[in-house]
């Protein structure tokens, strides 16, 4: 195994917390942390049972008990049998208490067109995630695992009732969320929902300090900056840049295994989750925002769709087209095609199908859920609590019971801030997404490192290598299509990794064992 392979799982693997147990001849074998509680519980005023975004799990001896908060937001896998369970927040993890590690090609159908995991999906058959308000019990007389999605129902409040009702929602949760103490941050966009929190902040009389963001995005342009530094000049605190200093390649890689290759994204976080931590005790993160109140990729199309039950219609139009995969080995396509990957997107794309926004409820369920959640609690994971007042009950159930057609004009966040801080309203929102690019010294050391990693594979049973390996070269003396290397290698890369994981964390863990098991006396069956 590479040297940069085994550091890169030492990091990753070397603080994650764990539980196992096994059933072995009337004896529990057991491995890990039996008490474990991640994350944080909001109690308080106006707080109800499972607010917050936490996991925990308990062991008494003969029975293992976990559970997730109400939405189901922290991240927290499971892999079970009627003899064994293991629970931890790193599928890698998993994966090396020995997890199987067959892959779910109905699952991994959709990650490959939409960029992340439905329900309880992983890339691995054998491994669940938590459903929100999901319970998990296991013991030698049975397994019971439960979760729903709490789905929206109509509110009918007119549009002026909604944003006052907004104003008044999130103003709430913030201050369930207030901190503890002068030392902690904001991550600061030029977009709607990082600036909201930090006005609702201030005028709780809570000014951070400092908020930070992101500067030289290797994998998107960054385009929001002026208005960042323009709403923490208007409200009095620090800004702070942290530029990207890490190759494409290596943030990428590190990206994979840190997200549990549950996302596509976040890649651009890692040097400022770097520079964050054991710095703050508190970071206040914009997750959540953007979807209900936004109405992201809501168009009147696809409320169509819904509407006339054409669902099969709508998750087509969802996904990529296929030309995006051509760099994916004829196996893999044919095990994972576009029909499978409409079937299974159907399916959960029929749960939301009553809700009053039926777009939105599915993208904050599945995108928000299972694939944005990532950053907040798997790359800026730390010393420090990480608070997104988005994700509060109350104020995702106001937000859940309002119709898409509300949103279709995507102004609603808009005119929500401006109501309620009309001092602010003439800094305008940074334009969000901008064009994929990155710098031709860039491009080429992002093309040499993936070089170097196919030369020491003897090909792969993921990846086409008569189809990248001519794109990598082009990329090298075309400028025109430098940028290419952007997709390129994070689809190549991404199922390279996942291709060599099980064999990687085989070898790894000849080299540095699990824990010894402590094995205790059960009641027999």
């Amino acid at each position: 195994m590479p040297d940069e392979t085994l550091y890169l799982l030492e990091q990753t693997l070397s603080h994650e917390p764990y539980f196992h147990v096994k059933y072995v001849g009337n004896q529990f074998e057991t491995r890990g942390a039996t008490a474990g509680h991640l994350g944080h519980e909001i109690q308080g005023a106006g707080a109800r049972a499972g607010e917050g975004l936490f996991a925990k799990w308990q062991w008494d001896g003969t029975t293992l008990h976990a559970q997730v908060d109400e939405c189901g937001f922290y991240p927290l896998y499971y892999y079970i049998t009627d003899a064994e369970c293991a629970i931890s927040p790193s599928i890698p993890m998993l994966l090396r208490l020995g997890s199987p590690s067959e892959l779910d090609y109905a699952a991994l159908s959709v990650f490959m067109r939409i960029g992340w995991f439905v329900g309880a999906d992983t890339p691995f058959r054998s491994i669940r995630a938590f459903l929100p308000s999901g319970n998990l019990t296991w013991s030698i007389k049975g397994i019971h695992v439960t979760g729903a999605i709490p789905l929206g129902k109509s509110s009918h409040l007119s549009r002026s009732e909604a944003i006052d009702g907004y104003i008044e929602l999130f103003r709430a949760a913030l201050r369930r969320r207030l901190p503890k103490d002068d030392n902690f941050t904001v991550l600061l966009t030029g977009g709607r929902d990082s600036r909201h929190q930090l006005y609702e902040l201030c005028l709780a009389g809570h000014k951070p300090t400092i908020g930070h963001s992101i500067g030289e995005y290797i994998v998107a342009a960054n385009v929001e900056m002026e208005a960042a530094a323009a709403v923490a000049q208007a409200t009095g605190i620090q800004h702070r840049i942290i530029n990207q200093v890490q190759s494409a390649f290596a943030v990428e890689t590190r990206n994979n295994l840190g997200t549990n290759f549950c996302a596509n994204e976040h890649s651009w976080l890692w040097p400022l989750a770097d520079h964050l931590r054991e710095k703050f005790k508190t970071i206040y993160d914009g997750l959540g925002g953007s979807i209900f109140d936004r109405g992201f990729q809501l168009t009147e199309t696809r409320l169509n769709l819904f509407d006339a039950g054409r669902l099969h219609e709508l998750a087509d139009d969802l996904m990529i087209k296929e030309n995006t995969l051509s760099m994916l080995s004829h196996t893999l396509k044919t095990q994972c095609p576009r029909e499978l990957a409409i079937s299974r997107l159907t399916e959960e794309l029929r749960i939301h199908a009553d809700t009053p926004n039926p777009i939105d409820s599915f993208l904050f369920w599945t995108r928000t859920r299972r694939s944005s959640v990532l950053s907040s609690y798997r790359v800026l994971h730390g010393s420090h609590t990480v608070f997104c007042p988005f994700i509060d009950l109350a104020l995702v159930d106001h937000l859940a019971s309002l119709p898409g057609l509300m949103m279709l004009d995507h102004n609603f966040h808009d005119e929500t801030i401006h109501r309620a801080f009309p001092q602010y309203a003439h800094i305008p929102f940074g334009p969000k997404g901008g064009p994929l690019q990155m710098s031709w010294k860039q491009s080429w050391q992002l093309t040499g490192e993936l070089s170097a990693l196919l030369a020491t594979r003897q090909g792969s049973q993921f990846v086409r290598y008569s189809y990248l390996i001519p794109r990598m070269m082009r990329c090298l003396i075309d400028k025109r299509y430098s940028d290419s290397i952007l997709w390129i290698g994070q689809y190549s890369l991404y199922f390279l990794q996942l291709e060599a994981l099980p064999q990687q964390l085989q070898q790894f863990n000849r080299q540095h064992p699990l824990p010894s098991v402590t094995k205790t006396n059960a009641v027999p069956r």
